[in-house]
């Protein structure tokens, strides 16, 4: 299909639900919102949005990274609007990943994340069960996670 003859769409979130992100052994992750689409325990399946404020660096480092974490299911990433940061357990970029990027990543990568200079938009699928994802401290220890069945229950499910 030729690019010049397709509509581009800007993406309105204003009738997203969005609310806070809550980790168990972590409590509420700061600036980030959370907008649960679907679930299913019998699939081993949930779907959800993350919405990233712009990133903010001080002194050159950035300071709203979510908290590491290790993805324990197979995660399908689609940015939906803005950019995906990726960056090492050490504050090192890693990727970045522009509005239209999809990813398919298998379990266990430790890493942090934040949006663009404007933030961004993420819609997460991801399969598996039990733990989904565990936040760790410095020394990989875990310090709480999101498991399959608190993310389906977010969804209603």
């Amino acid at each position: 299909m030729d690019r010049a003859q397709t509509t581009s769409y800007a993406f309105d979130d204003h009738n997203i639900q969005w609310g806070a992100i809550e980790v168990p052994g972590c409590g509420v992750l700061p600036d980030f919102e959370f907008a649960p689409l679907a679930g299913s325990m019998d699939l081993k399946v949930v779907d959800f949005l993350i919405k990233f404020p712009p990133k903010k660096e001080v002194n050159g480092r950035v300071v709203n990274l979510i908290h590491a974490h290790r993805h324990c299911g197979i995660t399908n990433l689609f940015v939906i609007a803005g950019e995906h940061h990726i960056y090492e357990p050490d504050g090192t970029l890693r990727e970045v990943r522009p509005v239209g990027s999809n990813t398919v990543s298998s379990p266990g990568d430790v890493h942090k994340e934040c949006g663009g200079p404007e933030g961004g938009v993420v819609h997460y699928s991801v399969r598996g069960s039990g733990m989904l994802f565990e936040f760790v401290d410095d020394t990989m220890q875990v310090l709480g996670g999101l498991t399959l069945e608190g993310l389906v229950a977010a969804c209603g499910g």
